[in-house]
């Protein structure tokens, strides 16, 4: 299986007088199903171990077993503040999209997106930057065989 590079596609957009500024990434991981590609963006237990900009993460709240609401506080860059996220995280499979030839099963996809909770004190919140998040992973299983002209692909969807 040949690896492909990682492709990040930007564009410029404000809304609002907002910077928004969508990403779309895609990128193969050979030899992982989808199902385990989700699972590791999805599990904060494991979200530590690739995830470099993030300080800590903690389960707020257990809506359901696919669906968690974590707090999250970022490592701070110099010279901004340190950054922190209260987000909601969903984990499903699409059974009922098309499956492309390509394509072997379904596709697995995690969507994150930016909350309000008194569970998290406000004092807490205040004292860092609030980051307003909305983020998508998509990934699909594709055979060896055609690895050299596709990958799995995740996209953010804010808009």
């Amino acid at each position: 299986m040949v690896p492909c590079s990682v492709q990040v596609y930007r564009r410029e957009l404000e809304v609002d007088n907002v910077v928004v500024d969508p990403l779309r990434a895609s990128y193969l991981v050979p030899r992982v199903t989808a199902q385990e590609v989700i699972h590791h963006f999805f599990d904060k237990d494991v979200r530590l171990s690739w995830d470099g900009m993030v300080e800590s993460v903690d389960v707020v709240e257990i809506l359901a077993d696919d669906t968690l609401i974590f707090h999250q506080l970022h490592k701070r860059v110099w010279p901004s503040t340190q950054r922190e996220t209260l987000f909601c995280s969903h984990k499903c499979i699409l059974t009922d999209a098309p499956v492309p030839d390509n394509m072997v099963g379904h596709t697995w996809m995690v969507c994150n997106f930016s909350v309000d909770d008194d569970k998290v004190p406000v004092s807490f919140l205040s004292v860092h930057t609030v980051l307003s998040v909305d983020v998508s992973l998509a990934a699909n299983r594709i055979p060896a065989s055609a690895s050299e002209q596709h990958c799995m692909s995740g996209s953010s969807v804010r808009q």
